[in-house]
């Protein structure tokens, strides 16, 4: 359902105008007949005036609630905007009977006044919803056809759907490896990140098993199919943010609860009227209640703040896919996050660089050839070592350099030295490089410069070890500080992580399972949701797609693959994952104030719709109630989307101040 009034065609923008003056002119023409009462013909064209101003703002603006009505008519269902819509109907009734019956007072002029009203309203919050479509960036970069290999040795270019187990398709360097097969021929690294969380990448060669969901870090395979192709089930994330429909039965038992509770309020309402005064009266405070009902909507039908909400989180690199996201994350008091790509980065950084002391005289020299190779070559041995510039004490030497990757091996380099020789410098991880010999030497190095443990690259001149690099993680996060300050929102976070041979210091005190296939994970979410937990799950990886799908809130990162971002409820676009530090105390703000509003308009329709029954609300002051409404809801929602996060971003800047802010929050949303 499209509730927009306003789209690009000016035709639009000309109804706008077109209701407007509908408004303007039914206030002027209600003032001429109040002030000097006409007879005659005049009475008549005055009348017919009114008439026919409403019955085109009914033509303009009325279509999309029509359509509201039928449709939950069909759903069998109660909103209040069909009681809404009744209402106005009756006033137009009673309105025509008092014209031909030459009686007074008529409402015409509050038809199309309250029609205005809510489409502005209605456009507001269409215009909400475009504002984050226009934010989502393109989720999805689909990997639907490969390169076949046929039995003449051609390669075409095919969709996967076509390939068939026992086929031989082609992977190039920086590829995905789209279905499950073996290694034919080729050499290369390949990243297993989204599989097995460990950021490290593994060598395969002929005869080797290689896993759809892999990425061919620097090598070309030819892969014998195991199994085919299954094509994946995207969730409708291309035009989420135009339906009005939520899946959450809150939600749902919510507006229901709010209908009835405005037809049995109107009902009453009118028999009380009906005994005291007369069957008109009674009809037209029917109508006058279920116009006041109208503002019901905004704190039960239409989850205002919550779309506000998406808006602000979106421009924090925060992309939800629909308003019921805001109430999960309010909710979440267990976080369970992957490590690899979303505590941790991908990529692999410098911990130490050791020169062996044959080279130590030629230390600067050697550092200068490393720094310049990883920025001539896109290697993930050899991009960790672009720090080691930073470690030359004079100036950086420049060197001619042919550079070539060996797939599964690392890189060489041809180069000039000092005397005019032409010498060969090789960097990666296989002990090749060690040359003969030397070995008890090498590790009593290993040993005495803590190089024993972690991963390893190693530098050799000429098959001479020259140099030994160690390397370490990259951090999105530091754990300990992050994790603190979600304990200080009640939030009990716990990392789920399939690697296993890391550092484990940084986790210390911390909740930490490591070595976890995808189905463990998910057996740990479903616990924590068994003991009545409202979980959330944060990963990147296809063993976290499960883990995700049964988490009450789940969140991907931008990096995720397909299937993940698919299914998950909010696309995170940065590696910042410390944005739940401000969005998740945001989120229970708004959902505080929403409850509190449910309470207070709520309270004041009884105490209007109790009015309209005395007599002393008449539809015009419902109408204008309802502005008010509308306009409070308005201006809550400007306060949120304009100040209230940035405020909470700027307290960032202090831990402290962010976890006292987060404590007290915690302590009054429970």
């Amino acid at each position: 359902m499209d509730y927009s009034l306003f789209h690009s065609s000016d035709f639009n923008w000309i109804k706008g105008a077109v209701a407007i003056a509908l408004v303007i002119h039914g206030f002027a023409l209600r003032v001429l007949v109040a002030f000097a009462p006409p007879s005659g013909l005049v009475y008549g064209l005055v009348h017919c005036g009114l008439a026919v101003g409403a019955l085109v703002s009914f033509i303009l603006l009325a279509p999309s609630l029509v359509r509201d009505s039928i449709e939950s008519i069909a759903d069998k269902s109660l909103r209040v905007e069909s009681g809404f819509l009744v209402g106005l109907l009756i006033l137009f009734g009673v309105s025509i009977n008092a014209s031909f019956n030459l009686e007074t007072p008529t409402y015409y002029e509050v038809i199309p006044f309250a029609l205005a009203i809510y489409t502005l309203s209605r456009y507001w919050l269409s215009r909400k919803k475009r504002i984050i479509k226009a934010c989502l960036p393109v989720l999805f970069s689909r990997v639907e056809r490969c390169n076949r290999v046929e039995p003449n040795g051609s390669v075409t270019r095919v969709p996967l759907v076509d390939i068939v187990v026992g086929d031989e398709i082609k992977v190039s360097t920086s590829q995905m490896i789209p279905v499950d097969g073996v290694v034919i021929s080729g050499r290369g690294y390949v990243s297993e990140a989204s599989l097995n969380g460990s950021p490290f990448p593994k060598l395969k060669q002929e005869g080797d098993p290689i896993l759809a969901g892999s990425f061919s870090e620097d090598g070309v395979f030819a892969i014998k199919v195991l199994s085919t192709y299954v094509p994946r089930k995207f969730q409708a994330v291309d035009n989420p943010l135009l339906s009005q429909e939520t899946s959450a039965a809150g939600v749902r038992l919510n507006e229901t609860s709010f209908s009835l509770f405005v037809l049995v309020t109107a009902f009453l309402g009118s028999c009380v009227a009906l005994v005291n005064l007369d069957f008109t009266s009674s009809m037209v405070v029917l109508a006058t209640c279920l116009i006041l009902g109208a503002t019901l909507t905004w704190v039960a039908g239409i989850p205002v703040h919550q779309w506000t909400g998406l808006v602000r989180l979106g421009k924090q690199g925060l992309y939800a896919k629909s308003p019921e996201f805001v109430t999960k994350l309010a909710g979440v008091n267990k976080a369970f996050f992957g490590k690899t790509g979303v505590v941790s980065k991908q990529e692999l950084g410098l911990e130490r660089f050791f020169v062996m002391p044959a080279f130590q005289d030629r230390e600067d020299w050697v550092l200068s050839i490393v720094s310049q190779t990883s920025r001539l070559v896109n290697h993930p041995l050899v991009n960790a070592l672009v720090s080691t510039e930073s470690l030359i004490q004079g100036e950086a030497v420049r060197e001619d350099l042919k550079c070539e990757v060996i797939p599964g091996l690392g890189v060489q380099v041809e180069l000039t030295d000092g005397h005019g020789r032409r010498v060969k410098l090789r960097i990666g991880e296989s002990e090749f490089v060690i040359g003969v010999g030397g070995l008890s030497r090498v590790a009593a190095i290993l040993e005495e410069h803590d190089l024993s443990d972690g991963k390893r690259i190693w530098v050799s001149l000429d098959n001479r070890l020259c140099a030994i690099a160690k390397l370490k993680e990259y951090w999105n996060v530091s754990p300990q500080p992050f994790f603190a300050q979600l304990e200080y929102m009640g939030v009990d976070a716990v990392v789920l992580t399939g690697d296993s041979g890391f550092n484990y210091s940084r986790f210390d005190g911390l909740g930490l399972y490591h070595g976890l296939n995808a189905f463990q994970k998910q057996d740990e979410i479903t616990k924590a949701n068994e003991k009545g937990f409202n979980t959330l799950c944060v990963g990147d990886g296809l063993n976290d797609y499960r883990a995700m799908s049964v988490a009450g809130a789940s969140i991907a990162l931008r990096h995720a693959p397909d299937s993940v971002l698919a299914s998950a409820d909010a696309v995170l676009k940065t590696d910042h994952v410390s944005t739940l530090i401000t969005g998740i105390p945001y989120c229970r703000r708004i959902i505080r104030l929403s409850r509190r509003n449910q309470w207070i308009f709520g309270g004041a329709f009884m105490l209007s719709s109790l009015g309209a029954s005395l007599g002393l609300v008449a539809p015009i002051s419902a109408t204008f109630y309802l502005f008010g409404c509308f306009s409070i809801v308005w201006l809550q929602s400007f306060l949120f989307g304009s100040s209230t996060l940035s405020h909470v971003v700027q307290q960032t800047r202090n831990p402290q101040v962010v976890m006292q802010e987060s404590r007290r929050s915690f302590a009054r949303n429970n």
